[in-house]
């Protein structure tokens, strides 16, 4: 169920409130930017956590999304997006989770 247009008295807490307009703006101005530079962007899930968000990101032109773990890269995968890069260090069952993530078709 979406939350959008419900009065916000009505949303249970924690509630991340956004301005969309703002955040496409801020979005594309990044993007802007980053083009300006002749460099690529791929945000960093921990400045973000919100699949929704890296799909904007990656739609307004975002080379994928930076994951300091596998069970961010996890979330990102299970919300419907593969362009992801896994930047810990290997070992243990992370590295078997980040193997079957590779396995299943997500890029890494």
């Amino acid at each position: 169920m979406t939350e959008i247009g419900r009065a916000k008295e009505l949303l249970d807490t924690p509630t991340l409130w956004v301005d969309l307009d703002i955040l496409d703006a801020n979005i594309a101005l990044l993007m802007g930017n980053f083009r300006a530079a002749g460099v690529n962007w791929r945000p960093h899930t921990k400045g973000i956590k919100i699949p929704a968000i890296a799909h904007k990101m990656i739609d307004a032109g975002a080379i994928g999304v930076t994951c300091a773990k596998v069970g961010e890269a996890e979330v990102m995968a299970a919300a419907g997006r593969d362009r992801h890069s896994h930047r810990q260090p290997g070992g243990g069952a992370a590295e078997v989770r980040a193997a079957e993530l590779r396995c299943s078709g997500t890029r890494m």
